[in-house]
């Protein structure tokens, strides 16, 4: 199936990123492929279901104005972690990843219907 970021479109197949290599030249524009295909424009089924179960956990965690590195925090697990559940790129198995950033979700929206946090 069209992967849903790039569309197997060859113009969207390669994204612009700011990156910092470290030393003094600061960041520095570079083409990366699709982080969702990786340039391939196509996915596999399992691929576009756990990219959709991630994007509504995205979704989620942008709403609630928690950063990847807050989530982390949160969730106990890494900012990468947190990173490839959203995009989808964590392989089957890595059921204790999801369950850990739901858990957090939940804690957080207690947290602010009880009115311990804002």
């Amino acid at each position: 199936m069209d992967c849903p970021t790039c569309h197997n479109n060859p113009q969207q197949k390669v994204v612009a990123a700011l990156v910092n290599r470290g030393g003094t030249a600061g960041c520095a524009l570079e083409a990366h492929p699709c982080p969702t295909c990786g340039g391939g424009g196509e996915i596999t089924q399992d691929h576009y279901e756990r990219f959709a179960a991630g994007s509504v956990v995205h979704a989620e965690r942008v709403d609630l104005h928690i950063t990847i590195a807050d989530m982390a925090i949160l969730a106990g697990i890494t900012p990468l972690d947190v990173s490839d559940y959203e995009r989808g790129r964590l392989p089957v198995g890595h059921e204790g990843v999801r369950d850990k950033i739901y858990a957090a979700i939940q804690r957080v929206k207690t947290a602010r219907r009880t009115g311990v946090i804002a």
